[in-house]
């Protein structure tokens, strides 16, 4: 893939066309992202051809900042931000760029983790699968933390399937490569054991919620779930995911989606939810929200 391959709708002079290929190259090589990570270099190509339409010609500047714009991506995942700039050099010649749409299955229960994803936006649910094909949402993972990320500790089997609830773009590293960084850096793995506590205590406060707390209460957490982890009033969900998720009957869900939506919380239309009182829902919502919050805040140092 090269620098041309973004220009079929711009028009640059032919020596301003090279410079910018030549700094399309050098930030691949920087980021070793050639002939892996399309979305990447798609977010290089784009920043490089804003700086060249602002009349930016130096092929370094333009791959010093288009490198940024990458980097800046990246520390959308509240994780990867925490980190120190050394140790997050450790991450960065092995982090690419990667989207999955709704549905992706990230990482399959009892196989080897082979990868770990930190969500820049979307939202990732960790599924319980049982004998029988039936399957009940266990934890989910947004851009405050990582799917995969035990592999750093150890080279492990997931405990769930990872699938992608809302679309997401990530940043993926191998876990070998995340295990070789882990074990340079101390804070790096300080931070993963941290995380490790937050998402335990989610899985054990959902099985909590599961068994004693109303549908009703449910249906609040888990969207106000959604709302932290994704920053988006409006969602692209189902209520018939919703209903697998919370391993209820998708006739309840949406019995239980009109009463919120005519008490004025939500608005709900075919295959996505808008929040309308997120203030409303902590409300309704039962105290594994809260629960659950405090948790997952208490992972990046100083909170």
């Amino acid at each position: 893939m090269s620098m041309r391959q973004f220009l079929s709708s711009e028009r640059f002079d032919p020596d301003t066309t090279r410079i910018m290929g030549v700094a399309f190259e050098m930030a691949c090589v920087a980021l070793r992202v050639a002939g892996r990570g399309d979305i990447a270099k798609a977010v290089v190509a784009e920043k490089i051809i804003e700086l060249a339409k602002a009349g930016e010609r130096d092929a370094n500047i333009l791959c010093e900042h288009s490198l940024n714009e990458l980097r800046a991506n990246a520390l959308e995942n509240r994780l990867l931000a925490a980190l120190e700039p050394s140790d997050y050099a450790l991450l960065m010649p092995q982090l690419r760029t990667a989207y999955f749409s709704q549905g992706a299955v990230l990482q399959e229960q009892d196989a080897p983790v082979a990868h770990v994803y930190f969500p820049m936006n979307g939202l990732i649910s960790l599924v319980s699968i049982m004998e029988d094909g039936r399957a009940v949402e266990s934890a989910v993972v947004g851009r405050e933390g990582a799917v995969g990320a035990f592999a750093g500790l150890r080279p492990c089997n997931a405990f769930t399937r990872a699938t992608v609830q809302i679309p997401a773009t990530v940043a993926v590293i191998p876990a070998s490569h995340f295990q070789a960084a882990v074990n340079q850096s101390q804070r790096i793995r300080d931070l993963i054991l941290r995380y490790k506590e937050a998402l335990f205590g989610q899985v054990q406060q959902t099985a909590a919620c599961n068994a004693l707390h109303p549908l009703e209460a449910r249906l609040a957490r888990w969207l106000l779930q959604a709302f932290d982890r994704t920053d988006a009033r409006d969602l692209p969900l189902t209520q018939e995911a919703i209903a697998q998720m919370l391993g209820a009957r998708r006739t309840t869900v949406t019995f239980i989606a009109g009463r919120l939506q005519d008490a004025g919380l939500i608005h709900y239309r075919r295959g996505r939810i808008t929040f309308l009182d997120k203030v409303g829902l902590e409300h309704l919502a039962c105290e594994c929200y809260g629960a659950i919050r405090r948790q997952t805040e208490r992972v990046r140092p100083g909170d």
